[in-house]
């Protein structure tokens, strides 16, 4: 029986509690903090490719993943897009305008069908104020992203495009768990920052490698890939 469950809950509240007990920014908060906070929130399902942060916009929401992948990613100078990160489920995106009172710093889309609780801002910002292990949660959180995108960046700057290409695969089947990678190679140029010429003959020298198989717009990974 869920410890949310009770005669006074409505089954909508008790589900969204259900969802921000088993996200770790909420980690250590007692039920009735928790049921609190889920008051606040709403379920959002989203399709996938679907952008919902645009970098340079005005913050209105935080959002916690619950199911699905996000990425992060921002525009460069020349004008092309720069990956900068990979979120799933457990991940919370959209706090830093909230945190340093900006505007958004990247642009955000699903990669998949993604569910998420979505939380306004202010309720978010008071919410952290509130509750000071809430706080240090979230700051577990940012130091792991931050990690991340490092990598991110340096695999950019510093690795061959087929390594990058065996990288963001091995990313990307983490969020497509029957092994199929909903992306044509126009998508995968896009994220890897290359021309599809090149995407596209390092896909094929894979393919002839026994390590995926290439649709017309998914990629399916094989058991060698790793």
């Amino acid at each position: 029986m869920s410890p949310f469950s009770s005669p006074d809950t409505d089954r909508k509240t008790q589900l969204r509690a259900e969802m921000l007990n088993a996200h770790p920014l909420t980690r250590g908060l007692a039920e009735n903090d928790i049921y609190t906070l889920a008051k606040m929130c709403r379920i959002q399902e989203m399709p996938a490719r679907t952008t919902f942060i645009h970098e340079g916009s005005h913050p209105e929401s935080v959002y916690l993943i619950v199911k699905g992948g996000v990425r992060i990613f921002s525009i460069a100078v020349d004008g092309k897009e720069i990956t900068l990160a990979f979120l799933g489920p457990q991940a919370v995106l959209g706090e830093i305008a909230y945190l340093d009172e900006s505007v958004r710093s990247a642009s955000a889309e699903t990669i998949r069908e993604t569910e998420m609780l979505v939380l306004r801002g202010q309720d978010f910002h008071n919410a952290i104020q509130q509750y000071p292990v809430a706080m240090m949660n979230l700051l577990a959180i940012l130091a792991k992203r931050i990690r991340n995108t490092n990598q991110q960046i340096q695999d950019v700057v510093s690795t061959s495009l087929t390594d990058r290409t065996h990288k963001t695969l091995s990313i990307l089947e983490k969020y497509f768990p029957n092994g199929e990678i909903c992306f044509s190679h126009d998508d995968l140029a896009l994220i890897l920052g290359a021309t599809r010429p090149r995407v596209t003959e390092v896909l094929h020298h894979l393919r002839d490698l026994g390590k995926l198989v290439l649709g017309r717009n998914n990629i399916s990974i094989s058991a060698s890939f790793s």
